[in-house]
């Protein structure tokens, strides 16, 4: 279940980080909580703030975070933007967050991600995340498992054999039968 305060702050501190780049838009924070949670998961044997991502037409989508962004008026807004004649939706934070359970270590650990995508345009970031196997072998709006992170990148569509849909495949239907 969604650590809910834990999702609040790793949206603010990613926004906090970022909302300055005029690339910067909500496709940004979605995939820097992504790779953020994911990656911490195949580190840790559990993501940081315990929240599900679902395949959707441009990536993994947190479920929770329009959840996270209703409880931190006050903290954040949305402005809506024009980039390079596109409509982006921009996170934009307007006070400081006070951070109570983001570790250091987890930081520095976002960090990471943000310093991979913050200045990639929203289609640079998309590309890269329909490039994740989970993400060629999930239906929309199906649950992206955190154990996909150790099937993750394949370099191209022709790579993906039988044989790794069929792992990929089994490895989905274990990790569902642990939730059940």
């Amino acid at each position: 279940m969604v650590d809910i305060e834990m999702l609040k702050e790793m949206v603010m501190y990613i926004t906090e980080n970022c909302h300055h780049k005029s690339t910067f838009a909500y496709t940004h924070l979605n995939k820097i909580l992504h790779y953020s949670d994911l990656h911490w998961f195949g580190e840790h044997g559990k993501s940081i703030s315990l929240e599900t991502y679902v395949k959707e037409k441009f990536g993994a989508i947190p479920v929770h975070v329009k959840d996270a962004e209703k409880e931190l008026k006050g903290y954040l807004k949305i402005q809506k933007n024009l980039f390079k004649g596109k409509e982006q939706n921009k996170p934009i934070a307007i006070k400081s967050y006070p951070y109570r359970k983001l570790t250091e270590e987890q930081k520095k650990h976002i960090d990471k991600f943000i310093n991979k995508f913050a200045d990639w345009t929203a289609v640079q970031v998309q590309e890269y995340a329909k490039s994740d196997l989970a993400y060629k072998i999930l239906n929309k709006g199906e649950e992206i498992p955190p154990n996909s992170i150790f099937f993750l990148k394949q370099t191209k569509k022709e790579d993906v054999t039988e044989d790794d849909l069929k792992w990929a495949n089994d490895v989905i239907v274990e990790y569902e039968k642990e939730l059940s």
